[in-house]
């Protein structure tokens, strides 16, 4: 059999930590284990190399508008609640949230600056990184970050199997948990970005492409249950 990896635990949080393939559980406020993958050619299915690329991690919870004081779209800062107060308990000050429109190819982003538990109403500055301010609906997607573009890791390993002739390099990609990460039980999901930026062999300084792959590759965002 080739090499496999192994995440390592720290003896701390061994108990607390646990990784299927499918779903990730960590303690609340815990920033180990780290989150990591087995990076594989989406077309053969071949464990692969991504050294020298960058990776960007995202995590979010899924929720859906109720009201917003700000519906005109005219204004920079609102107060929206959640239909049926859903995942109230897991917003966080500093959560980036993507709102998608229901029936238009429409995007906004905003930021959650102050959270009213008793009443479930959340204060959030529109118009989030420059995105467009426009008018939202009840029932719209809301999309809760609590990781956004945050750094994460490339590790580069080598696998060798004499019987099966195998001897390639290839790459794990991963998050180190920070506190704030943890800060809030719930269910969440992960995604991983890996970015390539290819220059021209005699001109270093001439970009000519840049090249993005998303994990997991089918679309279906890792779980992560923080408990």
């Amino acid at each position: 059999m080739g090499l496999t990896y192994t995440t390592t635990v720290c003896s701390s949080c061994a108990s607390n930590s646990s990784y299927n393939g499918t779903e990730f559980n960590i303690k609340q406020g815990d920033t180990c284990p780290n989150f990591t993958i087995e990076v594989r050619d989406p077309s053969t299915g071949q464990m692969a190399s991504y050294e020298g690329w960058t990776v960007e991690a995202y995590m979010y919870f899924e929720s859906c508008l109720k009201s917003d004081s700000g519906a005109s779209g005219s204004y920079p800062v609102s107060i929206i609640t959640l239909l049926g107060n859903a995942n109230l308990c897991q917003v966080k000050i500093g959560d980036v949230i993507g709102v998608e429109d229901c029936n238009q190819n429409l995007q906004e982003f905003m930021i959650v600056t102050d959270v009213d538990y008793d009443t479930g109403e959340i204060t959030v500055e529109r118009g989030y990184g420059d995105s467009d301010i426009y008018t939202h609906k009840k029932g719209d997607k809301l999309l809760f970050f609590r990781i956004y573009g945050k750094e994460g890791y490339i590790d580069s390993k080598y696998e060798e199997d004499a019987e099966e002739g195998i001897e390639a390099d290839f790459s794990i990609l991963g998050y180190q948990w920070e506190q704030e990460d943890t800060s809030h039980r719930g269910k969440y999901f992960l995604e991983l970005k890996a970015t390539n930026l290819v220059y021209d062999d005699d001109d270093p300084n001439l970009l000519l492409s840049t090249q993005i792959r998303s994990f997991p590759v089918d679309s279906t965002d890792y779980v992560i249950n923080i408990v």
